[in-house]
């Protein structure tokens, strides 16, 4: 009676709604994508100096002397205080937007804790850092570290510095495509979806019905979202197989526009003081209802679909052939010797 698929119900449309696609999150990715790979690029010229767009870049930084702390450069002021702290500032805008997909998808959190953690050591390398080059106290307090362990930490630092922001600007890119990476258990809602923006032939009606369905699923009107969705089975005159999931909605909808139907019906007996009406009608729909849960079956009339009428094609009558007009026959031969006195009933 019904093909099998995944169900899509009221209730799956209110459990997927925290995933809904946002507008606001490609745009948001985009913007930040821009930004992160501006200050990672910038991060790594100052970390491979020698490379022909680097020295371009860098030698128009303008060679000032400065004394602040171990600073001694306007290009070391630039490249390891003022970048790091940049890439830092940026990519916690980055690590909010991503937090906020992770909350809406849960899926996300897989690289939401990597972000998290990696936005956490980082900051707190660049604080130390960015105090030991500037902070005179605190250099030779640090200094006191082992050689190459202070190494191994200012290495780390650095690259590390353009490997998050690297590692952010990837997740971003993966942002634009928030609204068509949609979970998978929630696909059947989508695949739908597709089948009702093809149904539409005019650009306009499908452009209104996206930014009906993106309006709907925002404000939990699941009926009208429904109605969209499982549109093939209030199309009249059909007799195509019916979803389970259609069946039942059309069967709670039609359920539910009757009841408002006989409440509309009541109220306007009552408003004529008519309520004999009133009782009448509770007691026919109870005596029905009451039979049918003791088991009664409900009896409608055979339905034969009539067949169509098939269309006879006007067959042309062909013309005759007119056979081409021969050649006179020649005299037949004779078959005796004409000299001869013995002829044949033919030669007669």
């Amino acid at each position: 009676m019904f093909h099998m698929e995944n169900m899509v119900t009221v209730e799956l449309l209110q459990k997927s709604q925290p995933t809904r696609p946002r507008k606001w999150i490609p745009v948001a990715c985009f913007i930040m994508l821009i930004l992160t790979l501006a200050v990672t690029a910038a991060m790594a010229l100052f970390l491979f100096p020698n490379l022909g767009i680097s020295k371009m870049i860098l030698g128009k930084i303008p060679d000032k002397a400065l004394n602040i702390g171990m600073i001694d450069s306007l290009y070391k002021l630039i490249g390891f205080v003022i970048v790091p702290a940049a890439v830092a500032f940026v990519n916690l805008f980055a690590l909010i937007f991503s937090i906020k997909m992770c909350k809406c998808r849960r899926a996300y959190w897989w690289f939401g804790w990597i972000l998290i953690v990696a936005y956490v050591v980082m900051v707190l390398l660049t604080v130390l850092f960015v105090l030991y080059y500037m902070v005179p106290f605190l250099t030779n307090l640090i200094n006191k570290i082992p050689a190459n362990i202070l190494n191994l930490l200012e290495k780390v630092f650095r690259f590390g510095t353009a490997g998050y922001g690297a590692l952010f600007a990837l997740v971003m890119l993966f942002g634009l495509f928030y609204n068509v990476n949609y979970p998978a258990k929630y696909e059947e809602i989508y695949t739908l979806r597709k089948q009702r923006i093809k149904s539409f032939r005019d650009g306009s009606d499908r452009s209104a019905y996206r930014k009906r369905f993106y309006k709907d699923y925002k404000k939990g009107n699941w009926t009208s979202m429904m109605l969209d969705l499982h549109y093939k089975a209030f199309i009249p005159d059909s007799m195509e197989p019916m979803r389970r999931d259609s069946y039942e909605f059309m069967v709670a909808y039609c359920c539910e526009r009757d009841a408002t139907l006989k409440r509309a019906v009541f109220d306007q007996y009552a408003k004529e003081g008519r309520f004999l009406e009133c009782r009448r009608i509770y007691q026919d729909i109870k005596d029905k209802s009451d039979i049918i849960e003791e088991g009664g079956k409900v009896v409608i009339p055979h339905y034969i679909p009539e067949p169509a009428v098939k269309t006879r094609k006007i067959r042309i009558p062909k013309r005759p052939v007119v056979a081409k007009p021969q050649p006179p026959l020649a005299p037949a031969k004779s078959a005796t010797n004409p000299k001869s006195r013995k002829w044949s009933p033919e030669d007669i």
